[in-house]
């Protein structure tokens, strides 16, 4: 909680992810419909509306900003972490509770996610429940209908919070951990199964049937085909290689992945452990096979991984007595890399300097950003250090590998929250911070607000573009070209400066800022 909860804040939400959901929120409070999700107040099919609710609620108690749009996962941050604690007490002893705890909470990926405002880790919690309930159905004598039901409860809140991935992932990880052990005689019983399937379809379709009801037959089906897009295509241009996971999970998880490779092939776990430990490789394989698959690549599409590894990474350090030396080697080579990376930032103006003078950089784009002024406060580079000096004291006490290795999360906790706080506010400015000082500046005038030639909901959210505006201004056609009855305030990308200009002459250019460049163009009766 001390980790998650402060400075949730302190930079602006990222494109596209961040600041679709929370325009989404913000748009359910101006508007009041709650019923669907809307991007420019015009329905948005890609996600349920759970996370979005949720967003919301909290927008409602402390204001539409950053801190109320990333808060719902701060406190998913601390749920999830409660309910590994109690899981790994419950299936084995308090000892291996609080090494999975401290496994998961304290690697890079969900350290991140839990102080961020993306849908995932709720999605993810959910998903990971619904399979410990479905293990514990299959594998406990004790309160059967009870785990059934907690079963369907938890499937279909991952169905409501960002569709039927997270059914597909409970049924696959289940059916595949049934199908090897089905000599053991599993008892399912028709009763269960229609209790889950009550369960499930109360909790994750009752959204869809209201949708149905309300005649919006359209957005069910344009969410439906939009899933189906994803397995197909490469969305929104995230392609990537068949090992692109691979590679997320082992940097991503640092380093809780370091100690889950030594227990992923390994075979003969304790007895108490062995269903448990099999579900979670069942688990992991299944999001790693089935993402690398998915032509679409996103970092958080094997987000889903991280509970196993984390699980495999609490089984290595109770069961394991020392460090091996290829163990040693990915720590020393991603812990190094992150250090060297952050600590660098202390000779940033010379190494700026050289890049803008000695590197050839043909986007225009990118040449802008890099100028970006920066003004460091002279502290920014002390996270690099602290995980640099870490990794020596690591390497000094590699014989006493019960303190080692558990210092080394603690020491990687540090190295997030520090950069976090003090580095990705500045390093930001390099990608957006114009583009929202922008629109922020016209949040109170009546005008219209549109990117062009870029993709970004940071003008809705920004600029706090109010509902009931004129379906045509909501193409970006009418904005350039239209006959307008308020100003267009336009932002675009330095490469397009001229191009614009000349399909547009009554565009005024304002200023170019990092990249960035902003137009207005004024009514015709107002000239």
């Amino acid at each position: 909680m001390l980790c998650y909860l402060p400075f949730l804040g302190r930079v602006h939400l990222f494109d596209w992810d961040e600041i679709n959901f929370a325009e989404s929120a913000r748009e359910m409070l101006a508007s009041g419909e709650y019923t669907y999700v809307q991007i420019n107040f015009e329905p948005f099919w890609e996600k349920p509306p759970l996370f979005i609710w949720i967003q919301a609620f909290f927008m409602k108690l402390f204001g539409v900003g950053e801190y109320s749009s990333r808060l719902p996962n701060a406190i998913c941050g601390v749920f999830t972490l409660l309910s590994l604690f109690w899981i790994g007490k419950k299936e084995f002893n308090a000892r291996f509770g609080w090494l999975w705890t401290i496994a998961h909470g304290a690697s890079i990926l969900p350290f991140l996610y839990f102080k961020s405002g993306i849908i995932d880790p709720w999605f993810n919690l959910f998903i990971f429940l619904g399979i410990y309930f479905g293990y514990r159905y299959l594998c406990k004598d004790d309160g059967k209908w009870k785990h059934v039901l907690l079963l369907g409860m938890f499937t279909g809140l991952s169905m409501l919070t960002k569709g039927p991935v997270g059914p597909l992932l409970v049924g696959l990880t289940g059916g595949i951990f049934w199908l090897v052990n089905w000599k053991k005689g599993f008892s399912i019983r028709i009763k269960d199964v229609l209790l889950g399937l009550l369960a499930f379809a109360l909790t994750g379709g009752f959204w869809f049937f209201l949708q149905i009801l309300a005649g919006r037959w359209d957005v069910v089906m344009d969410f439906l085909l939009y899933q189906v897009r994803l397995f197909q295509t490469k969305d929104a241009g995230h392609g990537g290689f068949f090992g692109y996971h691979a590679v997320v999970l082992l940097v991503g998880l640092f380093p809780a992945s370091i100690f889950a490779l030594g227990e992923l092939f390994k075979k003969g776990v304790s007895e108490q452990l062995s269903s448990l430990s099999q579900i979670m490789k069942v688990c992991f394989w299944v999001v790693l096979i089935l993402f690398s698959i998915v032509e679409t690549k996103i970092v958080h599409y094997s987000s889903m991984a991280y509970f196993p590894i984390s699980f495999l990474a609490a089984q290595y350090l109770i069961t394991r007595e020392k460090w091996t030396n290829w163990q040693l080697i990915i720590l020393l080579f991603i812990g190094s890399i992150l250090g060297i990376a952050v600590s660098s930032l202390a000779f940033w103006p010379g190494i700026q300097t050289y890049l803008l003078e000695n590197v050839s950089i043909k986007d225009s784009f990118a040449l802008e950003a890099l100028k970006t002024e920066i003004h460091w406060g002279g502290y920014e580079f002390w996270p690099g250090i602290i995980i640099l000096l870490g990794l020596v004291f690591v390497i000094w006490k590699r014989n006493y590998f019960f303190q080692s290795s558990r210092l080394i999360f603690g020491i990687n906790a540090v190295f997030l929250f520090l950069t976090l706080t003090w580095v990705v506010p500045q390093v930001e400015k390099f990608s957006q911070g114009a583009a929202i000082e922008f629109f922020e500046s016209k949040a109170q005038e009546d005008c219209y607000l549109v990117s062009f030639n870029y993709k970004s909901y940071v003008p809705y959210f920004y600029g706090k573009v109010p509902p009931g505006q004129s379906q045509e201004s909501k193409d970006k056609f009418w904005l350039l070209m239209g006959e307008i009855d308020k100003p267009v305030y336009l932002s675009s990308k330095i490469k397009y400066k001229d191009r614009l200009m000349e399909v547009q002459p009554e565009l005024e250019y304002l200023y170019g800022k990092n990249g960035f460049i902003f137009f207005v163009r004024n009514p015709k009766k107002a000239r």
